[in-house]
């Protein structure tokens, strides 16, 4: 069945992509085609030297994408490294601020309205 070998190869790709963050790039790009997103962006941070060092994007403008990455991925809220989150865990942006702030960033402003 064409679902089972897609849900398939798609958990080696995770797998894969685990390992090495190299494979990332793909996997996103493979996971927005088969859920229709429109466009999008993902991050990941090393919560111990509050880095970010994989930032990946699909359908978005590349000059607004650089623009993006070179200052939004890079100022993300200090939320965004508390300790006390569970690891493996995914949030949205909102998710990152205190309630009634997100909406009020300059990232929500800047890039979300």
């Amino acid at each position: 069945m064409q679902i089972d070998e897609n849900v398939s190869e798609l958990i080696g790709q995770i797998y894969d992509s685990a390992l090495a963050v190299e494979d990332w790039e793909d996997l996103v790009d493979r996971l927005s085609q088969l859920m229709g997103m429109c466009s999008g962006g993902v991050w990941v941070a090393n919560d111990e030297t509050l880095e970010i060092p994989f930032y990946a994007n699909w359908n978005e403008d590349p000059e607004a994408s650089i623009a993006f990455e070179d200052h939004y991925v890079f100022t993300v809220p200090p939320s965004y490294f508390d300790p006390r989150r569970p690891e493996g865990q995914i949030y949205s942006c909102e998710a990152l601020y205190a309630e009634g702030e997100w909406e009020k960033s300059e990232l929500f402003n800047d890039w979300y309205c």
